[in-house]
């Protein structure tokens, strides 16, 4: 056999080469891909156990894919365990580098490569606050300890038990990691990064409480099913919408407005928009019974949640984890 004729009898195989099945991972992305030969098949989210998006539209060609997931467009080059590309979004693009997730692999990194924490000087000004996590970098802009906590332990804030001051005294924070470090490291990073410059220490305990669970109402929600995107939530006075937001974020956001938390039990998986309007500053329940008064001026917030969006809140005990923080330094170690 000439070598002309050697070369392209392996040309197939070489093309073929290529298998995309596996896990991949770079903060804040979390891929799980299925290959069948040139069809591709997955789901994404923030970590292994939050998969989100589900998609079977995929592409092989050699070593490179593309794909549909949610309203984002990706085509991604796998070269060794690392694949490379772009993320289309529709307002712009933005490349993106995982790394393949294997059983063995060796444990990242505990603490971010290196981390500017500082005391942001905002008495007497407006300012807003944000966090933001992109491959190989978090920032964290006017946030307090509290906004640091619930992220870095994902809880939320009525499971914070510590000073006042932990929601009042503002930072900024700016921390770098490794390509290719999972979200579930950066978690673990921030943790120490809290307890190194903040001096946190605190322990766990369960309390029971009264809570709002939010269920389903009996004819089903009422909300507008969409695409996983750009999610977002805006409220003013007696106004609440929602774009493309899971219904944790709901209950969070709920749970700001009500006089006790509100657990997302509606077992509802997708993302939702609409708009709310209700009766802003109406009574709260009495204890222990789950009935919201109503207004003389229009719906209560527990009314307006059952007939315009299809949901319900009901009064119950429930069992909550609480972070209890025993110790905290409002003046952060020097960088």
């Amino acid at each position: 056999m000439s070598k002309l004729r050697f070369a392209a009898f392996l040309l197939p195989l070489t093309l073929c080469a290529a298998d995309f099945t596996g896990s991949w991972a770079s903060a804040p992305i979390y891929l799980i891909l299925k290959q069948d030969g040139t069809k591709l098949s997955g789901s994404g989210g923030p970590t292994a156990k939050d998969q989100q998006l589900f998609f079977e539209n995929g592409t092989v060609d050699g070593d490179r894919a593309s794909f549909t997931i949610g309203s984002f467009q990706v085509a991604v080059q796998l070269k060794d365990d690392e694949l490379r590309g772009e993320l289309n979004m529709g307002n712009g693009t933005q490349a993106i580098f995982l790394k393949r997730v294997t059983a063995n692999a060796t444990p990242g990194p505990r603490t971010f490569e290196v981390a500017s924490v500082k005391h942001a000087e905002t008495q007497g000004q407006s300012y807003s606050s944000s966090m933001k996590l992109d491959p190989g970098r978090v920032t964290m802009t006017n946030v307090s300890l509290t906004k640091m906590l619930i992220e870095a332990y994902q809880v939320k804030a009525y499971q914070i038990s510590g000073p006042d001051w932990l929601a009042s005294e503002l930072y900024n924070v700016t921390a770098s990691m490794a390509a290719g470090a999972t979200r579930d490291e950066v978690l673990i990073m921030m943790q120490n990064l809290l307890a190194d410059r903040f001096k946190v220490t605190l322990h766990r305990e369960m309390k029971e409480m009264t809570v709002y669970a939010l269920v389903l109402d009996k004819g089903g929600h009422k909300m507008k099913e969409s695409q996983f995107g750009k999610s977002s939530t805006s409220l003013s006075n007696g106004t609440l919408g929602a774009d493309a937001v899971p219904m944790r974020n709901v209950a969070v956001v709920l749970s700001r407005l009500m006089d006790r938390p509100v657990l997302d039990m509606t077992d509802l998986k997708g993302f939702y928009s609409f708009n709310l309007t209700f009766t802003p500053d109406e009574a709260p329940a009495a204890p222990g019974t789950g009935v919201v008064a109503e207004s003389p001026v229009g719906p209560s917030l527990e009314r307006a949640v059952r007939e315009q969006l299809g949901l319900r809140l009901e009064g119950r005990r429930a069992p909550v984890e609480m972070l209890v923080i025993d110790r905290a330094e409002k003046m952060p170690t020097e960088n």
